[in-house]
């Protein structure tokens, strides 16, 4: 048998060994890859719990499906109902049960001094927010994380969670009605306004203040009635909160315009025909209907309209007036185209302009400023009360015969003061308003151009009549061209003269009766024996 060395080859023991520390090693690792694994799966639990705990929220599908068919929580309550455990569709019935009785009971009362309106439920149409607080009563405890949701709903059965479900008035149909009665309620402010003294014997005006308006603050009247129901009180009674406006004018501004502007004066103490007692009862009337007269801006004088009708049973009595164009005759209201005549001549020294045959509305559509004289007539033959070309005759009613009339477009109201003097025979007229320019007056003249010479008389020969009688029957009368001019003077001084219209009085032709009869034959109007 071969003997081996100590040194060569490997002792059985040794390799026995070797193998041990190997598997050995292998456990060793295998024990610290469970090891590693087992703490990699600890701190992915950790992990997951520490996400599901402090992380994970629910998301939008379980939220909704909890606000359907979950339960609130405890603690809950609406409108002081203990909601806690029920369901979504039991709160409804519950809580809506009472909201329902709140809306009957609706009674709000508007008062204003006197008057008041009654509110109900038919004048708001409400609604119930009942439905969004659920939406969020339902989700309490819910939304958060596992903590956070517990903590919430520890928080919440221990201190309470109260939501007042409140009655929402429409807001469209609240402030319709609450238009109505604003309608009702609101008030124009009244604008201060000047009345002329007609009982004073001299232009004098009396001034009225005047007083603030007021509109209802709609807006605030609903967001007051919403406070109510948003606190349950479905009973009360408003004052409710107006706007208060000024008027634009005040008595100041009036007196600015209500001003001089012009004057005129006539005399009828020329002739005992002019101071027949009639024909100044007639004058005197007139004068009295016309002073204080207050034509407003914008606004037609029509002289006939305003006078009226001039009738003897309408108490005008017969006085001398001219008719046909030919001869005196006594008339109702004879005597009153001195006062219109007066009136045209305060008026031209007021500066108005002749706008003869336009009407109101066409003035006002060209603007024309001032007093526009739309209508004035001269009689058949001169007045001896005023130059030629200056008079203005009135005759008939409003819808025939012959008028003055006026437009005012000066801005502000006209006014007539009207007097007659009968102790110093004169009529005179003032004109106010708006003032003329500063400095600026006026004065009216006529002067004849021409005379014009009457026909030849014209006889008519009467055989009823005895021969030798005879009766003038129209009075022949010289004619007259004459041209109307108006004089400016700046604070006293003659600056220009304008020419305001020519016009004519047409001569007129005398006429006579002559008796041919036999002269034994009585005379007309001779009593018999």
């Amino acid at each position: 048998m071969e003997k081996r060395s100590p040194t060569s080859g490997t002792h059985p023991g040794t390799a026995r060994e070797s193998r041990a520390k190997q598997a050995y090693k292998r456990l060793r690792r295998l024990v610290g890859l469970v090891r590693l694994a087992v703490i990699g799966l600890a701190l992915l639990f950790t992990v997951l719990l520490a996400v599901h705990l402090f992380v994970e929220k629910p998301d939008a599908a379980k939220l909704v499906a909890m606000q359907k068919s979950g339960t609130l929580i405890p603690g809950i309550t609406i409108n002081g109902i203990d909601v806690s455990g029920m369901t979504r569709a039991e709160a409804e019935e519950t809580v809506g049960a009472k909201l329902k009785e709140a809306v009957s009971s609706i009674n709000i009362t508007v008062r204003h001094g006197s008057s008041l309106w009654v509110l109900t439920a038919a004048d708001m149409a409400p609604a119930t927010n009942l439905d969004i607080i659920l939406d969020e009563a339902m989700l309490l405890g819910r939304t958060g994380t596992l903590l956070q949701n517990d903590r919430e709903q520890k928080d919440i059965e221990e201190t309470g969670r109260a939501y007042t479900a409140a009655l929402v008035p429409d807001h469209d149909t609240l402030l319709s009605r609450l238009a109505m009665i604003g309608a009702a309620l609101d008030t124009a402010p009244v604008e201060p306004y000047a009345e002329a003294d007609s009982a004073a014997g001299t232009p004098t005006f009396v001034y009225i203040e005047g007083k603030d308006g007021y509109v209802l603050d709609r807006e605030a009247l609903f967001s007051e009635i919403l406070a109510l129901m948003e606190q349950q009180q479905y009973t009360a009674t408003l004052t409710p909160e107006l706007e208060y406006a000024s008027p634009s004018t005040t008595v100041e501004d009036l007196k600015l315009t209500t001003q001089y502007r012009s004057e005129f004066q006539t005399s009828f103490g020329g002739s005992r025909a002019a101071r027949n007692e009639k024909r100044v009862g007639n004058i005197q009337r007139a004068v009295t209907m016309l002073n204080g007269c207050k034509v407003e801006q914008g606004e037609l004088f029509h002289f006939n309209a305003y006078i009226g009708p001039r009738t003897e049973k309408g108490g005008w009595p017969l006085a001398p007036g001219i008719v046909s164009g030919e001869r005196y005759e006594d008339q109702a209201g004879g005597g009153i185209c001195q006062v219109s005549t007066t009136l045209y001549n305060a008026l031209l020294c007021s500066g108005a302009s002749m706008q003869r045959g336009s009407t109101l509305d066409e003035i006002m559509a060209a603007n024309i400023d001032g007093i526009s004289i739309t209508e004035r007539r001269h009689h058949s033959w001169p007045s001896s009360y005023v130059d030629k070309g200056l008079d203005s005759t009135v005759t008939g009613t409003v819808e025939s015969g012959k008028s003055l009339n006026f437009v005012n477009n000066t801005g502000a109201p006209v006014y007539i003061f009207a007097y007659c003097d009968q102790d110093n025979y004169t009529v005179t007229i003032y004109i106010y308003g708006a003032p003329l320019e500063e400095g600026i007056t006026y004065k009216v003249r006529g002067e004849v151009d021409e005379e014009l010479a009457p026909g030849e008389v014209i006889i008519t020969e009467e055989p009823a009549w005895p021969l030798g009688y005879e009766e003038e029957t129209v009075s022949a009368r010289t004619g007259y061209k004459v041209t109307a001019y108006r004089d400016i003077y700046i604070n006293g001084a003659l600056d220009s003269t304008e020419v305001l219209y020519e016009e004519t009085y047409n001569a007129v032709t005398g006429k006579k009766t002559v008796g041919t009869g036999d002269p034994t034959l009585p005379v007309p109007g001779a009593s018999a024996n």
